[in-house]
């Protein structure tokens, strides 16, 4: 066995290991989940390591370990039999406390957690829009977050050009027009505006970016200007009149600005479809002599570009709405700001749009789970996502949700499983719900285990745990979908059981969905079955190939294998044979033994659930 720790090392970076098993006592490791209802839990690591020397000892500056040993150093323990070797678990360490039973006597007793510990305590900020945003390297992105002072901070990723906001819109803010959670926009109110110190003059490609709330179209509503010397000498403006939203770009100052008109309202209209009470996003882009602009990730008009003054300058250039007094001194809301210096191609454009509105609308179930992972800040690398059988809608959550909840609802909505897979060396793995029925590990047996004796291929194991009992019946389930709930209920088990509900919160779209799940749980968990909760293999009280085989088992299962467990009861009649998958492992070793309890579920009591349908195995099959 192998124990190592990357010392030296950020958490989530590569790691440079150093080796401590010759100084692990014992360990003890726990992954996957005991019950086949249950969440998945974070794994865990426990050993004792030696002491004496006190290199495992914080406050020790001559230890070789000293400003080291701190929360979160990533841990792997590996075990090599045979000409094999397998990852048991990766994970971080919580603490180094220090256990001392004497004055010769000094042991520290660690715990290490998987990375299951970074996602339960990592805030989903609802903003996935400033992945999008960071993709296409922004020069300028001002996110109108700040709630005091008259800086504007450059969220590019060289954050070197802040903005500055006039001394009366200092106060001007209101919710923020994306979907990020907590996020606030920027009021302007005819008087207010913001400076852009942006040095860029190129004679190239640009776009510049905004999300904007403004007035509906009414005569001489007002101009939204961006530019450097107002109306009529700027980059952008936009006229609201009575009869849509124009867009004008003009140079009547001779200063180096594009040249570019619309003779009507942006196409798209009648622009009253902007209404006030809407948030769009306005992309506009120079690309081969013409000024594109999109609208909500649609090109809505392309004009052709002065070609006597090709370059583009915003130096000192202000965003600024000019309203018209008599109409009431209306205001517009403007966010997420940003200037490229190069094309944003209409997908782009696109992508952001969708990122800010409707952000991961359409993901599947594996493809929302990798986002996720994406905003918790987790490596891109180190991940095994089936593709999912469910579509999902635009994602949603409250401010404070963290990440580790989130997955689990799109695990359950899936009706698949999402976990730390140790033995891919700690990889995000998720399982969709079809794959019980097609994996080859899922659908054909890796090992046999029997008490009896009569095969001599099968493994003896110790302490089964067969149970009938109430954990795993369920008679009343409750799914709770994007439009409610719905619930499915067996009255001949509540009247044999009492009534023993589960509720099930999901991602779900459509009341169909929801109710052909609930009565697939029912399906399964209305009745008694009896289960193999759990047994327990002891390579090291083994010899000969009885021996290898109970260490490729206990090393090499994992999450999701298919086993078959026989079982002679009391020694008498038929020896019972039960198909089981692999749902969590507990490894308990020292310098002499070595011990690994396997947790259980059927491989096969209900046909698995497909959208629209709800007696899977009684009238319908599952077709992949």
């Amino acid at each position: 066995m192998t124990v190592d720790i990357a010392l030296t090392t950020a958490p989530l970076a590569v790691p440079a290991w150093t080796s401590v098993a010759s100084k692990v006592f014992d360990l003890d490791i726990t992954t996957g989940k005991q019950q086949e209802l249950d969440a998945v839990q974070p794994g865990v690591a426990v050993m004792t390591l030696d002491n004496h020397d006190r290199r495992f000892d914080p406050l020790y500056a001559a230890g070789p370990y000293f400003g080291n040993l701190l929360p979160n150093k990533r841990m792997r323990v590996r075990a090599t039999y045979g000409a094999t070797t397998y990852d048991l678990f990766t994970g971080f360490v919580d603490d180094w406390p220090l256990v001392y039973g004497g004055p010769l006597m000094a042991r520290s007793r660690i715990v290490a957690y998987d990375a299951f510990t970074f996602l339960a305590r990592a805030d989903l900020t609802g903003d996935p829009y400033r992945t999008a945003v960071l993709t296409d390297l922004p020069a300028v992105w001002y996110r109108m977050n700040e709630q005091t002072g008259i800086q504007m901070n450059d969220s590019s990723a060289t954050a070197t050009h802040p903005g500055q906001l006039s001394a009366d819109a200092t106060q001007n803010r209101t919710t923020g027009l994306t979907a990020n959670i907590g996020a606030t926009a920027l009021t302007l109110d005819g008087v207010s505006f913001f400076t852009v110190p942006y040095n860029f003059t190129g004679t190239g490609d640009f776009a510049i970016e905004f999300w904007l709330k403004g007035p509906p179209p009414v005569a001489g509503a007002g101009t939204i200007v961006f530019g450097a010397l107002g109306p009529g000498s700027n980059v952008l403006q936009i006229t609201v009149d009575a009869s849509g939203w124009y867009f004008v770009a003009t140079d009547t100052s001779g200063a180096n600005t594009i040249t570019a008109a619309t003779t009507s309202p942006i196409s798209g209209s009648p622009f009253v479809g902007l209404e006030a009470s809407t948030p769009h996003h306005f992309v506009f882009t120079r690309f081969a002599g013409h000024l594109y602009i999109l609208i909500d990730g649609a090109v809505r008009s392309i004009e052709l570009v002065n070609s006597g003054n090709p370059s583009l300058n915003t130096i000192g250039s202000k965003f600024y709405w000019t309203s018209n007094a008599g109409l009431g001194q209306s205001t517009i809301a403007v966010d997420e700001f940003a200037i490229y210096p190069g094309v944003l191609s209409v997908a782009q454009a696109a992508a952001h749009y969708q990122a800010g509105a409707k952000p991961w609308d359409g993901d599947k179930t594996g493809a929302r789970i990798g986002h996720v992972l994406d905003a918790a800040g987790m490596p891109s690398t180190g991940r095994n996502l089936d593709t999912g059988q469910t579509t999902l809608g635009p994602a949603t959550w409250t401010a404070g949700t963290k990440a580790l909840p989130y997955l689990n609802r799109v695990a359950a909505t899936e009706q698949g499983a999402f976990y730390i897979d140790h033995a891919a060396a700690g990889a995000f793995r998720f399982r969709d719900r079809a794959t019980p029925l097609t994996a080859t590990r899922s659908t054909t047996v890796q090992a046999v285990f029997s008490d009896d004796g009569t095969d001599p291929a099968a493994i003896h194991y110790s302490a089964p745990v067969l149970s009938s009992g109430k954990m795993t019946i369920v008679n009343t389930v409750t799914v709770n979908w994007a439009g409610g709930s719905v619930i499915a209920a067996d009255a001949t088990s509540v009247t044999a059981y009492g009534p023993l509900g589960k509720t099930i919160d999901t991602l779900l779209q459509s009341q169909s969905e929801a109710q052909s799940l609930a009565d697939w749980l029912l399906a399964k968990h209305k009745d008694v079955f009896v289960r193999v909760r759990s047994f327990t293999v002891t390579p090291s009280a083994m010899n000969g190939a009885t021996q290898d085989a109970a260490y490729a088992a206990a090393l090499g299962l994992r999450e999701g294998d298919r086993v078959t467990f026989r079982w002679q009861p009391q020694g008498l009649g038929t020896a019972i044979s039960f198909a089981t998958l692999i749902e969590g492992k507990h490894h308990v070793t020292s310098d002499t033994s070595w011990a690994t309890t396997f947790w259980c579920s059927p491989a096969d009591i209900q046909s698995y659930w497909i959208l629209g349908t709800s007696l899977l195995g009684s009238t319908t099959t599952l077709t992949l």
